[in-house]
């Protein structure tokens, strides 16, 4: 079985502001390898009780759905968000972006 794993680079959003400075970062990918790109609307979106939805659950639900195709594990996603939510209209925007090696 393949891990997740998060990969936390701290920067600027683009267009956010006008001259930003941006680190590269380098990964190594291999054949069935997936990545998974997510704006903040993602991981700030709250339950009914306040809490957000954490990147913990998203990486645990992103294994669960492993032997799904990568569409399918990207609707899997969202609908936990929604279950999460307790609604499809989340308060921030959410945009999701996956990519898997072949």
């Amino acid at each position: 079985m393949q891990k997740c794993g998060c990969m936390d680079v701290d920067s600027f959003p683009i267009g956010f502001v006008e001259t930003p400075v941006y680190e590269e970062q380098v990964i190594k990918l291999n054949p069935g390898d997936r990545l998974y790109l997510y704006s903040d609307g993602l991981i700030e979106s709250p339950n009914s009780e306040g809490k957000l939805f954490h990147i913990d659950s998203i990486l645990k639900l992103l294994q669960e759905l492993r032997s799904e195709s990568l569409e399918q594990s990207l609707e899997g996603l969202l609908l936990a968000l929604e279950a999460w939510c307790e609604s499809p209209n989340f308060i921030d925007d959410v945009t999701l972006l996956a990519m898997e090696v072949k």
